[in-house]
């Protein structure tokens, strides 16, 4: 059996963050994903924009936005643990990928590399953050 995600509500989120989630959280589920270049025609947000915003909805607001290239493609609220699994793994594998690019340009050993990833996680983590977490959110 399958349960649903939760998502936030709005805290103090800008115009534009408020806009962009309306519009994501009623894209409910990966078949009814929207394009950026929709959001924009709809907003006259730009599209770069609306990518930057979507990351602080989902860096800072916690908000379980889901995306996917292939058709139908476009960002959609991750309705399903299965589909939150399935749109984060996508983005750890990339940032692995990346991640292992850089240990090879800058020709770091396997326990340099380790401890340089762990200490560029722990300052990221221990950022204050600007939200509101009172919500409880089973992601």
């Amino acid at each position: 059996m399958s349960s649903t995600v939760s998502y936030p509500a709005i805290p103090r989120m800008t115009p534009d963050e408020k806009t962009i989630w309306n519009i994501i959280r009623n894209a409910q589920g990966r078949g009814s994903a929207i394009k950026a270049r929709d959001i924009t025609l709809f907003t006259k947000i730009s599209e770069r924009q609306v990518r930057s915003i979507v990351r602080q909805l989902r860096v800072v607001f916690h908000c379980p936005i889901g995306s996917i290239t292939q058709e139908p493609a476009g960002y959609y609220l991750c309705i399903t643990p299965e589909e939150l699994q399935e749109s984060t793994k996508i983005w750890w594998n990339f940032g692995m990928k990346q991640l292992f690019a850089v240990s090879r340009i800058r020709k770091y050993q396997p326990d340099e590399f380790r401890r340089q990833v762990a200490l560029s996680l722990d300052t990221e983590i221990s950022k204050p953050q600007n939200f509101n977490d009172t919500e409880k959110r089973d992601l």
